[in-house]
């Protein structure tokens, strides 16, 4: 009889197995794992080599029984005589050996066959360990990317904070260099109102534009230059 069913992947498909030993053969459709599967690969390679460690002890003790079963198959050949040449105070005896031998030949097509199937577990034993071994080797492969892509990354901040601060300190340079101009400017607005009375700064006098020195007072005035450097609107 064949029995056929799903390997589940699981600590059960062992059990699964000793049980389809009894029953006869079967076969194992086997789904390829991912990385994903890699804990309970792992944990299922475990399980699976210390069911390999008591599969081979399982397989020497047939050897011994069928060593054991074939002895007493030598022994039962020399009672192979045809009844009318025995006895007839031992054909009783004699069709209890030949059953018995027949028996036992039928014990020994019974542990070939498991012993048929146990190579067939050790089989899928090997292919299981191979599909673990290498989603183990795909997961080291993706973990090394992923960190070399950090790494990557971790340069680029660095990079970035660096050029920020370089930018942030330009950027107060700048504001430094723009108060001190304002306060130049004012300076020179302040001497300028006191020696022109007032008529450069209400902008009533008639300076042309870019003019270092008012026309009404010939002293420095706030020319649209210098306004433009105070940060104020030209007019």
């Amino acid at each position: 009889m064949t029995h056929t069913h799903t390997c589940d992947r699981s600590p059960r498909h062992i059990g699964v197995h000793r049980d389809v030993q009894q029953k006869g053969d079967h076969t194992c459709e086997w789904d390829t794992p991912g990385p994903k599967d890699m804990p309970a690969l792992l944990a299922e390679v475990k399980q699976l080599r210390e069911a390999g460690a008591d599969a081979d002890a399982w397989r020497a003790m047939a050897y011994a029984e069928i060593v054991r079963l074939r002895r007493a198959w030598d022994d039962l050949n020399y009672l192979r005589l045809d009844e009318r040449d025995c006895p007839e105070g031992h054909r009783e005896t004699l069709r209890a050996a030949i059953a018995e031998r027949d028996q036992t030949a039928l014990e020994i097509e019974g542990l070939r066959a498991a012993h048929t199937r146990a190579c067939n577990w050790e089989a899928n034993l090997a292919a299981s360990l191979f599909y673990a071994q290498g989603a183990a080797r795909t997961a080291q492969a993706e973990v090394a990317a992923l960190r070399s892509e950090r790494d990557t990354l971790l340069t680029q901040a660095v990079e970035q904070n660096t050029e920020m601060a370089r930018l942030v300190e330009q950027v107060d340079q700048l504001r430094a260099e723009r108060g001190h101009l304002a306060s130049q400017v004012n300076r020179v607005r302040a001497r300028h109102s006191e020696q022109c009375g007032g008529v450069c700064a209400a902008e009533q006098c008639e300076c042309e534009p870019g003019d270092l020195l008012c026309v009404e007072c010939e002293t420095p005035h706030p020319c649209p230059t210098i306004r433009d450097l105070a940060g104020e609107p030209t007019p």
